[in-house]
């Protein structure tokens, strides 16, 4: 949710697109940007469903470990860095692709976990 807010604080309306000037770009690409920065969160909760016991904590605590750094970069980024650069609104592309590959490493260790007990 906060992921969402600060997007939208980022390239939204509230953005200031008097530098470059491409407001209606922005606010098509917003719900494109939105669903890639909250799918990785969406991917660890339905593995976390899918979960048996005490593996489905593995999951909540993943979207806990992948939300602390990622709200951090993003606000540094965002509300206290001093410049302005237009390639900030890319942390939105790449972070997300660091976090899918983190929920499914520890979807295939869990995987290979159950399959190496039983």
């Amino acid at each position: 949710m906060i992921t969402v807010i600060i997007e939208i604080a980022a390239i939204g309306p509230f953005g200031d697109h008097r530098v470059t000037g491409d407001l209606m770009a922005s606010l098509l690409l917003l719900p494109i940007l939105m669903a890639w920065a909250v799918g990785p969160y969406a991917v660890a909760n339905k593995f976390a469903h899918e979960a048996e016991g005490s593996q489905s904590w593995a999951f909540v605590s993943l979207q806990v470990v992948m939300a602390v750094p990622a709200l951090w970069i993003y606000g540094e980024a965002f509300f206290f860095s001093q410049g302005q650069d237009p390639q900030l609104g890319l942390i939105f592309v790449i972070i997300p692709i660091y976090q899918f590959v983190a929920v499914l490493a520890v979807y295939y260790a869990l995987r290979m976990w159950t399959r190496h007990r039983g």
